[in-house]
């Protein structure tokens, strides 16, 4: 193997004299002794030509009457070209930003959308840990720190409106509360992944100490539909699913879920821009507990928590209890027989002052995981 230290092509002296050199000094890593000679010399040879032109054109500065005037238009040509560089930066440092932020989104797009939605698991996932939402799936799983995994089944479409409204999107802004009450109440850090992450190992053996499943929004690949259904089937991490994400367990497990009815004739529809024409839970509302579980200590046998769905699970998959019940919508809790698994159809991680109850349950869900806040 020949020499590599070539000291003769990549001395600073000749690189300052020809910038270009530089480029072909490194691109000569393997140059012969004649080879740099020749470049060397061509270099002296530049600079010297270089330094009697500046020496010729300083001498006719000095003879000229108008040297000061000739020196000054000089020196304000240069700081304007500078100032000018500087302006051209600032004005183009926002633009570039949205250049890299639409680059990210349609890489996003592009990724999400392919046909060959397997083999781009790992493309996708380094897109979406990239953009600073989600994380990636492949540190949580050799990561020895422990966490809880929320698994996000937004439609890729939304997860476009939410980077294009920024941190104040709807969607983002329910990741940050979320991600606030669960390490409020688990005292363990939240990290969340996209349902477009998710490969086939099912997070065995890694430290992820419970998982949350949400929404489940139409128009999502049936392939990624079934990885996380088998993910569900198969899991022994504690698990609980709000609104959609009690649907797709429901639905893992053998359930259906379907509208629930029909508006009676002058029946009110709470929110005619969704599903119009169909009765819909959508506000705070009580849910009555039909079954004790320790999901609801220290709750009262009515709860009010908040809905927001046209949904239901029609039928009660054999190896779940029903836990909660409202008028509208017989399926509004579970709980799996021989798992840590729980669904509410209600959104117990939506709550405020006046409506307290939903975060007494997701407390509660953590306490029989086994988690509890530092101190307590």
């Amino acid at each position: 193997m020949q020499n590599c230290s070539a000291g003769t092509i990549s001395d600073s002296s000749v690189f300052a004299g020809d910038p270009g050199l530089g480029v072909r000094g490194m691109n000569a890593g393997f140059a012969t002794p004649d080879s740099a000679k020749k470049l060397r010399a061509s270099a002296v040879a530049k600079e010297a030509s270089r330094s009697a032109g500046a020496t010729r054109d300083k001498m006719a500065d000095q003879s000229s009457p108008r040297r000061g005037y000739g020196l000054a238009c000089t020196s304000a040509r240069r700081a304007s070209s500078v100032n000018c560089r500087k302006e051209q930066f600032l004005m183009t440092r926002p633009r570039n930003q949205t250049v890299i932020r639409t680059f990210i989104a349609v890489i996003l797009m592009f990724a999400l959308t392919s046909s060959s939605r397997a083999e781009l698991t790992n493309i996708v996932s380094g897109i979406l840990a990239g953009i600073g939402i989600y994380h990636d799936p492949g540190s949580l799983m050799t990561s020895p720190r422990p966490v809880v995994c929320h698994i996000d089944c937004i439609h890729p479409d939304n997860v476009r409106a939410g980077i294009k409204q920024g941190p104040r999107s709807n969607h983002q802004t329910y990741l940050r509360k979320l991600k606030s009450t669960v390490e409020k109440h688990s005292g363990l850090p939240y990290a969340v992944i996209h349902y477009s992450q998710l490969g086939t190992n099912h997070f065995g053996g890694s430290s992820i100490k419970a998982l949350i499943v949400t929404r489940i929004d139409k128009g999502i690949g049936r392939e990624y539909t079934e990885r996380l259904l088998a993910l569900l089937r198969e899991t022994d991490i504690p698990t609980i699913g709000f609104c959609g994400g009690h649907q797709l367990i429901a639905r893992a497990y053998g359930g259906k879920e379907e509208l629930m009815r029909p508006l009676a004739p002058g029946e009110e529809d709470p929110h005619p821009s969704y599903k119009p024409g169909y009765f819909k839970e959508w506000c705070f509302m009580p849910v009555k507990i039909v079954r004790h579980d320790p999901l609801f200590d220290g709750l009262k046998d009515q709860v009010v928590v908040q809905e927001f769905h046209a949904f239901e699970i029609k039928n009660l998959p054999p190896v779940f209890d029903l836990l909660a019940s409202t008028d509208g919508c017989r399926i509004q809790a579970i709980k799996h027989k021989t798992k840590l698994m729980y669904g509410t159809q209600f959104h117990p991680e939506d709550f405020n002052a006046e409506h307290p109850d939903g975060e007494r349950i997701v407390s509660n869900f953590f306490s029989i995981v086994g988690l509890r806040p530092a101190g307590l």
